[in-house]
Protein backbone atom coordinates (compact mmCIF):
# COMPACT_ATOMS: atom_id res chain seq x y z
CA UNK A 1 0.00 0.00 0.00
CA UNK A 2 1.47 3.31 -1.01
CA UNK A 3 -1.04 5.88 0.17
CA UNK A 4 -4.58 6.54 1.35
CA UNK A 5 -5.70 10.16 1.22
CA UNK A 6 -8.93 11.79 2.35
CA UNK A 7 -10.17 14.17 -0.36
CA UNK A 8 -13.51 15.76 0.49
CA UNK A 9 -15.88 12.94 1.44
CA UNK A 10 -13.88 10.21 -0.33
CA UNK A 11 -10.65 8.32 0.28
CA UNK A 12 -8.27 7.71 -2.62
CA UNK A 13 -6.02 4.67 -2.30
CA UNK A 14 -3.11 3.63 -4.52
CA UNK A 15 -0.41 1.01 -4.20
CA UNK A 16 2.01 -1.48 -5.66
CA UNK A 17 3.10 -5.06 -5.10
CA UNK A 18 6.87 -5.52 -4.76
CA UNK A 19 8.55 -8.65 -6.06
CA UNK A 20 5.77 -9.39 -8.54
CA UNK A 21 5.38 -8.14 -12.10
CA UNK A 22 1.87 -8.96 -13.33
CA UNK A 23 -0.49 -7.35 -15.79
CA UNK A 24 -4.22 -7.93 -15.25
CA UNK A 25 -4.20 -9.13 -11.65
CA UNK A 26 -6.75 -7.97 -9.09
CA UNK A 27 -5.76 -5.35 -6.52
CA UNK A 28 -8.25 -5.10 -3.66
CA UNK A 29 -8.09 -1.99 -1.49
CA UNK A 30 -9.77 -2.09 1.92
CA UNK A 31 -10.53 0.77 4.29
CA UNK A 32 -11.53 0.19 7.92
CA UNK A 33 -13.24 2.97 9.84
CA UNK A 34 -16.37 3.85 11.73
CA UNK A 35 -17.05 0.18 12.46
CA UNK A 36 -17.22 -0.77 8.78
CA UNK A 37 -14.92 -1.92 6.00
CA UNK A 38 -15.33 -0.58 2.48
CA UNK A 39 -13.43 -1.90 -0.50
CA UNK A 40 -12.77 -1.37 -4.19
CA UNK A 41 -10.72 -3.18 -6.80
CA UNK A 42 -8.49 -2.17 -9.69
CA UNK A 43 -6.67 -4.16 -12.37
CA UNK A 44 -2.89 -4.30 -12.02
CA UNK A 45 -0.37 -2.92 -14.47
CA UNK A 46 3.08 -4.44 -14.94
CA UNK A 47 6.03 -2.11 -14.39
CA UNK A 48 9.74 -2.94 -14.72
CA UNK A 49 10.15 -4.32 -11.19
CA UNK A 50 6.76 -4.09 -9.46
CA UNK A 51 3.06 -4.52 -10.07
CA UNK A 52 1.26 -1.19 -9.98
CA UNK A 53 -2.23 -1.04 -8.52
CA UNK A 54 -4.01 2.01 -9.99
CA UNK A 55 -5.87 4.35 -7.66
CA UNK A 56 -9.41 3.71 -6.50
CA UNK A 57 -11.78 5.97 -4.60
CA UNK A 58 -14.23 4.88 -1.89
CA UNK A 59 -16.70 6.80 0.26
CA UNK A 60 -15.17 8.01 3.51
CA UNK A 61 -16.45 6.08 6.53
CA UNK A 62 -17.91 7.72 9.61
CA UNK A 63 -15.76 8.84 12.49
CA UNK A 64 -12.36 10.36 13.00
CA UNK A 65 -10.01 9.94 10.01
CA UNK A 66 -7.05 9.49 12.36
CA UNK A 67 -8.53 6.12 13.39
CA UNK A 68 -9.06 4.80 9.85
CA UNK A 69 -6.69 2.19 8.40
CA UNK A 70 -6.19 1.18 4.77
CA UNK A 71 -4.56 -1.88 3.21
CA UNK A 72 -3.95 -3.44 -0.18
CA UNK A 73 -4.73 -7.12 -0.74
CA UNK A 74 -3.03 -8.79 -3.71
CA UNK A 75 -5.87 -11.14 -4.65
CA UNK A 76 -3.85 -13.75 -6.62
CA UNK A 77 -1.89 -14.69 -3.47
CA UNK A 78 -4.15 -13.37 -0.74
CA UNK A 79 -1.28 -11.46 0.84
CA UNK A 80 -1.92 -8.00 2.21
CA UNK A 81 0.12 -4.94 3.00
CA UNK A 82 0.57 -3.52 6.45
CA UNK A 83 -2.21 -1.14 7.42
CA UNK A 84 -1.48 2.50 6.72
CA UNK A 85 -3.15 5.59 8.19
CA UNK A 86 -5.28 7.86 6.05
CA UNK A 87 -3.80 11.28 5.44
CA UNK A 88 -5.70 14.42 4.55
CA UNK A 89 -5.21 15.93 1.11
Amino acid sequence: MSAATLVGDEVEMVGFVAGVVTEGGVCRFELDGGGTTVHAESTSLADATVTVCPAVTVPAPAGDPSSWRARLVWVPSGSSSVDVPVTTG
